[in-house]
């Protein structure tokens, strides 16, 4: 009986330990990409001190906020979103319309591919 209990006891915090994961997940990216509409619209306008304080904005919610994320992904994805993030900032700079909103497309992208990745399902598993 005691092993019965382990068991379900065992299996009951993998799944709630592996849902609380993705939940955290979801939310850093929810977060990190709130405002990437208005974002994507103000460099449209070409208004780059606004496009400015939105990357500033953005940096510093995913260096707080991708801490968090680190624990659950891998390094590799960790480092294009970081890259990705950087040259969206030297394209603000150099004021470059599509360069920037191509960059902002790819970093949306690969931030919410995060938690489809990590999710429990037959691609992920086989």
């Amino acid at each position: 009986m005691r092993i019965y209990i382990s068991l379900i006891i065992t299996v009951a915090l993998i799944i709630g330990l592996g849902l609380g994961s993705l939940y955290l997940l979801n939310n850093c990216v929810d977060t990190v990409t709130a405002n990437f509409n208005d974002w994507a619209k103000v460099i449209e306008n070409g208004d780059w001190p606004k496009a400015e304080e939105y990357y500033q904005q953005t940096d510093a919610l995913w260096q707080k906020k991708g801490s968090l994320c680190q624990i659950f992904i891998g390094h590799a994805e960790i480092d294009f979103i970081n890259t990705t993030l950087t040259r969206l900032g030297a394209c603000q700079t150099m004021k470059s319309k599509t360069d920037a909103l191509i960059e902002l497309k790819s970093l949306q992208q690969s931030l919410q591919h995060l938690p489809q990745k990590e999710q429990i399902n037959w691609e992920n598993i086989f």
